[in-house]
Formats: C-alpha cells, sequence, structure tokens
C-alpha cells in the first residue's frame, strides 16, 4: 500500500461527516491554560462561526498543607474575543487530599498526596481538570 492510500475504507468522496454533539474532557497538563475545541453549534445565538474555548487558570497547582487558592475557569467563543455566561461547578477528585468550594473552586490542601479539581459548565457542556499535589 502507497501512502496515503486507505486499505479497506471507502473513498474520502464516498463518506458524509456527521455532526456529534460536544462532550470533551480536557485534562490540564499544560502550565499555561487548558483549551477545549467544541463544534460551532455548542455556541448556538452568539453570532459567531467559531468554536468554543474553555480556559482554567492555572491548569497545575502545589499547595502545603493548609494553603489554598482559587481557580478561575473561562467560556469563550468569536476566536476568544467573547466571553459567554457559564455557570461552574466545582469538585474535587478526592476530598480527602484536597476540599472545594463547589460555587467558586476555592481549594484547601487537608493532607499530602496527588489528585485534581474538576470545573464542569452550563449552558455550554465543558469539563476541565487541575493537577492538584499537596506537599508537605
Amino acid at each position: 500500500m502507497k501512502i496515503g492510500e486507505n486499505e479497506g475504507l471507502a473513498p474520502a468522496s464516498a463518506t458524509r461527516m456527521r455532526s456529534v454533539p460536544f462532550r470533551m474532557v480536557a485534562s490540564a497538563l499544560c502550565t499555561l491554560f487548558a483549551v477545549i475545541q467544541a463544534s460551532c453549534t455548542a455556541v448556538e445565538g452568539t453570532g459567531c462561526d467559531t468554536s468554543l474555548t474553555v480556559r482554567v487558570e492555572p491548569t497545575s497547582q502545589s499547595l502545603r498543607v493548609g494553603e489554598s487558592f482559587t481557580p478561575v475557569a473561562h467560556a469563550l467563543s468569536c476566536g476568544g474575543t467573547q466571553e459567554l455566561q457559564q455557570t461552574w461547578t466545582w469538585r474535587s477528585g478526592d476530598s480527602t487530599i484536597v476540599s472545594t468550594d463547589s460555587r467558586n473552586g476555592r481549594t484547601a490542601a487537608l493532607k499530602i498526596g496527588s489528585t485534581n479539581v474538576q470545573a464542569s459548565g452550563v449552558p455550554y457542556p465543558a469539563n476541565v481538570f487541575i493537577v492538584i499535589t499537596v506537599i508537605p
């Protein structure tokens, strides 16, 4: 088979693309921000023909036992120029390591370990994770 050939697949001209609902989870691995790309239908009513971008800051955080921080999440459209009205619910992956306020994301370190904090958004379905490491 030559490079570029699709063995056992129909030619591209014979296939049809279907739109699928947005459903993606991004695990925050970079240090600046996490980005989720969704289909254009996820930002219906914004007047933009671009995808939804979700940013969370920070994407990872180290804390000492007793310290706390408050993360921030944003849902953007129009190439990142228009912030969308989004309600975020925050949740700790392991509430024995960190406690997280579900309304504002305030996260406090309880004991040494690693876990994540998840932000889930509505009305634009989005989930992002912040990696948390609690050190002595």
